[in-house]
C-alpha cells in the first residue's frame, strides 16, 4: 500500500492520494515495474526517488508500517466505530495466524466497533465484493481520517496504559524519518485542521480515476494519455480542487 499524504498549512487542510500497487512505472536503476516493486528493490530510498520521480513532486518524509504496527495504532485507541457501507465478503482473504492458509472475510454492513484485527481486515481485504484494490485504498483513507481525531485526543495523555499501547505500537511496527520536532509539529497541525475534512483522492480505472488498464492483458497500470503529467498537475492542484471524494 501506498499512500501520498500533504499538509497544507495556511489553510489546515490534509490532502491523501493513494497510488495502486500496480501502476506501471520506471524505477531508477530497474527499468520499468510496479511502483511497489521500488520499496523490494532499493527499500524507502528507493520509493521515495520513485514516487517524486513519477509525479514530479518532493517527498520529504517517509512513514512505514506493518501489519503489527496498524493493528497497535487502533487498540492503542481503544478500536474505531466504522460504517460499513456494503457487506464485505473475501473468501480468499488468508488467515490472521498463517498468511499463506485461506480462512476468507465476511464484514456485514451497518455501524460496527473495530478493534486491530478487524480494522485490518476491513482495509485489507481486496477480492470478492470487497472492490479490488481501488476500494481498499479507499477503506484505508477512511481509516486514517477515523485513526486521527483519536489520536489527537488529550485523554490519551492522561491514560499511562493507552499511551503505553500507542508507544510499543510505534516502536514495534512504525518507522520514520520525521524527527521529534516535526512530529510534534505535525501531531499540532492535524489538531487544528482535525476540523477540516481530509481532500482525499485514489488513482484508479474509474471515472475520473486518471487510470486505464494495460492493453496488452497484464495485470499493470498506465496514465490515460500515456504519461503522468495529469496525474502531476492534479496532484500539485489537490488542495485548490473542490469536491474530490474517493474514485472506487
Amino acid at each position: 500500500t501506498m499512500m501520498i499524504l500533504s499538509l497544507d498549512g495556511p489553510d489546515h487542510r490534509l490532502a491523501q492520494i493513494s497510488v495502486p500497487r500496480d501502476l506501471r512505472v520506471a524505477i531508477p536503476g530497474f527499468g520499468y515495474n510496479k511502483i511497489n516493486a521500488a520499496n523490494a528493490f532499493g527499500g524507502v530510498d528507493l520509493a521515495k526517488q520513485t514516487v517524486s520521480d513519477t509525479f514530479g513532486l518532493p517527498i520529504n518524509y517517509y512513514v512505514k508500517t506493518d501489519f503489527s504496527g496498524l493493528k497497535g495504532l487502533v487498540d492503542a485507541v481503544g478500536g474505531v466505530d466504522v460504517t460499513v457501507k456494503v457487506r464485505l465478503v473475501d473468501r480468499e482473504y488468508p488467515c490472521d495466524d498463517n498468511q499463506y492458509k485461506v480462512c476468507g472475510l465476511d464484514i456485514e454492513p451497518g455501524l460496527q466497533h473495530m478493534d486491530g484485527t478487524a480494522a485490518l481486515q476491513y482495509v485489507r481485504c481486496r477480492k470478492g465484493t470487497c472492490g479490488n484494490d481501488f476500494g481498499r485504498a479507499a477503506r484505508q483513507q477512511e481509516l486514517l481520517a477515523l485513526l486521527r481525531p483519536k489520536l489527537m485526543d488529550p485523554y490519551l495523555l492522561l491514560s499511562p496504559v493507552k499511551l503505553k499501547l500507542l508507544a510499543d505500537a510505534t516502536e514495534k511496527g512504525i518507522k520514520t524519518d520525521l524527527g521529534l520536532f516535526q512530529l510534534l509539529e505535525l501531531a499540532n497541525s492535524w489538531r487544528v485542521n482535525s476540523a477540516n475534512k481530509p481532500v482525499n483522492l485514489v488513482l484508479s480505472t474509474g471515472r475520473g480515476g486518471y487510470l486505464r488498464s494495460d492493453p496488452s492483458g497484464s495485470s499493470d497500470l498506465l496514465p490515460i494519455g500515456g504519461n503522468f503529467s495529469a496525474i502531476s498537475d492534479k496532484i500539485k492542484a489537490v488542495f485548490s480542487s473542490e469536491g474530490i471524494t474517493p474514485t472506487l
